[in-house]
């Protein structure tokens, strides 16, 4: 795999993990049904937040690494990375300021 493929592909991976484990965080907050059966996996929630971003990160990297991108897609995919890494922190900051205002 060249080398702006693997920047592209280990962007978009992490750039997709990081938006499912901040939904997952919310949601486990919001919903005791989801963070028990979390908790039930591993005995902790963040333990099973862990795992699934363990396994999440490697699959997508798989299953975007077919793609065969452009010359300036890993620049827009590291972008792509930092966008929404800011967005996840704000979102769940946000979310945990606005829990605490209740």
């Amino acid at each position: 795999m060249a080398k702006t493929e693997t920047i592209y592909t280990s962007a978009m991976s992490a750039a997709i993990t990081i938006i499912v484990v901040a939904l997952i965080t919310i949601l486990a907050d919001t919903n005791l049904a989801f963070k028990t059966w979390l908790a039930s996996w591993t005995g902790h929630h963040w333990v099973t937040k862990s795992f699934i971003t363990a396994i999440l990160y490697p699959l997508f990297f798989v299953l975007l690494r077919t793609r065969k991108p452009r010359v300036n897609d890993a620049g827009t995919a590291t972008l792509t990375l930092n966008l929404v890494a800011i967005a996840g922190f704000v979102l769940i900051l946000a979310f945990y300021f606005f829990e605490y205002l209740k």
